[in-house]
């Protein structure tokens, strides 16, 4: 778990303080992260829905993938040939 200051320095240089706080703000509106404390005292980490969601997603893509690469390689093939 982290809190905004961390977050502040993974930015640094990059994004005020202010516009990190809006997106972890955003993050945990939409349920991506989850807020515990208030204020100063505040943490975040991670939603396990979130976590459980990207599996899927990650699981899909790389079916996808391994469906487009054999897809490829009977290409490279040519047509089957009757005997």
């Amino acid at each position: 778990m982290i809190n905004l200051k961390d977050f502040v320095g993974l930015f640094e240089g990059k994004l005020s303080r202010k516009q990190v706080r809006n997106r972890v703000e955003k993050f945990v509106s939409n349920e991506t992260i989850e807020q515990q404390g208030e204020g100063s005292t505040s943490i975040y980490k991670i939603n396990d829905e979130y976590i459980k969601k990207m599996e899927v997603y990650a699981e899909a893509i790389s079916k996808t993938i391994s469906d487009l690469e054999n897809k490829n390689e009977r290409a490279k093939k040519g047509p089957e040939k009757d005997l």
